[in-house]
């Protein structure tokens, strides 16, 4: 069977999508400056920043929130991607309705935080109806981003084949590194000039790639989503048990993928369940 070539340029856009907006932009400022605009006006709190005066403790609860959301939603929405076909594919429409949406109010969210006046920083209940939409923009940052971050990822493993997965995911991480360094030096000289320019270069850039990977982004659809070549070979090499290579490729009988995707996006509990289970079988017998 003849290898299935990789078409980089859509491997990079992805990745760009992925490891650069979502990973290198959003992220990054999500995970550098809101736990200083939640914490800041604290008494506790060395750094002199106008803010909303949370404990750590809240603000830790808060920023584990995002862990939280993709733990219950990357299951569901991993097995409604690949059940999914549609005329735009199964992993893009998901990505396009949702980045969007946490791009913007990610960029909303340091204008609700200038706003916030000096006299009354650190005094939660005087801040409240700003607080309040604060929290509501958190929220329409981390359900999306957990809603998207399954597609993305099945998409560079849909895009590239078996052979070239691991170069795709390491150049992920590269491109990941590198946004996040230049961000992170230009990105605090425009924080300084305005907090909101890097927020607004976040937005930009982010609209620029996905409307790019609208276009240009390619996927498998109806009956081109599973070859049964291709699936008759991934049997071949994949083994019984725990492993990766089985949690990733193990194909549903019915060609919808779901299977596929249960044992990829729940390998924890899968290899739990079946590594007890054959030690229960091993004792019994």
């Amino acid at each position: 069977m003849d290898k299935q070539k990789t078409n980089w340029w859509q491997v990079i856009l992805v990745l760009l999508i992925g490891a650069g907006a979502i990973d290198g932009f959003m992220w990054f400022l999500y995970n550098t400056y809101i736990p200083l605009y939640l914490q800041g006006g604290n008494p506790n709190f060395q750094a002199q920043v106008l803010g909303f005066g949370l404990t750590p403790k809240v603000v830790g609860f808060i920023l584990v929130l995002d862990n939280l959301a993709a733990f219950i939603l990357a299951p569901i929405i991993g097995a409604w991607s690949d059940g999914y076909r549609g005329s735009r594919g199964r992993r893009m429409p998901f990505i396009l309705l949702t980045v969007p949406l946490a791009a913007v109010a990610l960029a909303v969210v340091p204008f609700i935080y200038s706003a916030v006046p000096a006299s009354s920083s650190g005094n939660i209940s005087l801040l409240l109806p700003l607080f309040i939409p604060f929290l509501v923009l958190l929220f329409l940052v981390l359900v999306p981003l957990a809603v998207a971050r399954t597609p993305i990822d099945a998409l560079v493993y849909d895009i590239a084949p078996s052979q070239d997965r691991g170069k795709a995911r390491s150049l992920g991480i590269i491109l990941a590194t590198l946004l996040s360094i230049g961000l992170g030096i230009g990105g605090s000289a425009l924080y300084e000039i305005n907090i909101k320019l890097p927020y607004l270069l976040s937005l930009v850039v982010t609209l620029l790639l996905l409307g790019l990977g609208a276009f240009l982004i390619k996927e498998k659809k109806g009956s081109e989503v599973n070859d049964p070549k291709e699936d008759q070979g991934e049997q071949q090499k994949m083994r019984p048990g725990c492993s990766v290579r089985w949690l990733y490729c193990a194909p549903s009988p019915s060609k919808t993928g779901a299977r596929c995707f249960s044992w990829r996006s729940a390998s924890f509990w899968g290899c739990l369940v079946s590594r007890s289970s054959r030690l229960l079988s091993a004792r019994t017998t």
